[in-house]
């Protein structure tokens, strides 16, 4: 298992640096996540609409952030 893990850690591209939630974001992940458990369990389309909406909603939220950030012309110390 320990050799398994250290695999993982070391291949290229499995880490997501830089993505910092703010309380809205960890609410959308939560409810994609609790809706799509519902969804698997219930096999309802209403929970898999919803959890598809709040997944293009957390998507545009981060671009929206990224792109701010990207453009935003400030000194940091």
């Amino acid at each position: 298992m320990n050799n398994a893990l250290a695999f993982i850690e070391h291949a290229p591209f499995v880490s997501i640096n830089k993505i910092w939630f703010t309380t809205t974001e960890y609410l959308l992940a939560y409810v994609i996540i609790i809706s799509l458990f519902y969804f698997l369990h219930d096999k309802k389309n209403w929970l898999l609409k919803l959890s598809m909406a709040c997944l293009m909603s957390l998507c545009i939220s981060i671009s929206v952030k990224r792109y701010n950030s990207i453009n935003a012309i400030q000194l940091l110390f």
